[in-house]
């Protein structure tokens, strides 16, 4: 049975009552970005807790607690969709990304415990890449490591789309049965469209609105930053 020892908290502006990021975590984790402001460390984050002078005008509020990991991962990245985040343009919090990040058990970012077909094709996306040199960068992957694998080209777009279809955490927890949004040469695309003979630049937006089934459109003036 999984243990309920998460907690999902925000960092408040007491000047206006603005919740500025959203985390989660459990035991001392929501006092940890405060320690990091205090020993010095820069980010955007740290920069306005010390910008507001620590507790002073930092309120730190548990938003639910005694949870498990998966409510806690759903719960962040609920918060930081409806509040919006100031990297997109569409809200106050400093998050960096859509939350999920943080999984406990040596999980990266992916969702993955360990290198593998999948978690490089995720990779690939995220970073974005020309669908055409798609298979040549997988086959070279698979070489180098002397991976024993088959139908290797065939893995990309199902890998892909189900990425677009399910979600980022296609091997790790389900933190969200809605997908990632994709662009090809900079326009929103459906992935279940393409093909190894479309041509070009494929990326995947983690942080764009969920697919719940359609293509959202871009936000406005967004800058997708290739």
């Amino acid at each position: 049975m999984e243990k309920k020892i998460f907690y999902v908290y925000k960092y408040v502006d007491v000047t206006n009552g603005q919740p500025f990021y959203v985390g989660k975590g459990k035991d001392e984790r929501k006092f940890s970005h405060m320690r990091s402001a205090r020993q010095g460390q820069t980010s955007p984050l740290y920069d306005k807790i010390k910008e507001l002078c620590f507790e002073q005008g930092v309120r730190i509020e548990l938003v639910k607690d005694k949870i498990t990991e998966y409510e806690a991962l759903r719960l962040e990245c609920k918060l930081i969709e409806e509040t919006g985040r100031i990297i997109t343009g569409n809200g106050p919090l400093l998050n960096k990304t859509t939350g999920g990040e943080g999984i406990s058990g040596g999980i990266d970012k992916y969702g993955y415990r360990k290198e593998g077909i999948a978690r490089k094709i995720t990779d690939m996306v995220d970073k974005g890449i020309l669908i055409q040199d798609m298979p040549f960068e997988l086959r070279k992957y698979v070489k180098e490591r002397s991976m024993n694998v088959k139908w290797v080209d065939e893995r990309l777009m199902a890998h892909i789309q189900e990425m677009g279809n399910v979600g980022c955490h296609y091997k790790g927890p389900k933190i969200t049965l809605r997908g990632w949004q994709f662009s090809l040469d900079r326009k929103m695309t459906d992935v279940n469209k393409l093909t190894l003979d479309t041509r070009g630049f494929l990326k995947v937006h983690g942080d764009l609105p969920f697919n719940d089934g359609y293509v959202s459109d871009a936000p406005p003036n967004y800058d997708f930053g290739y």
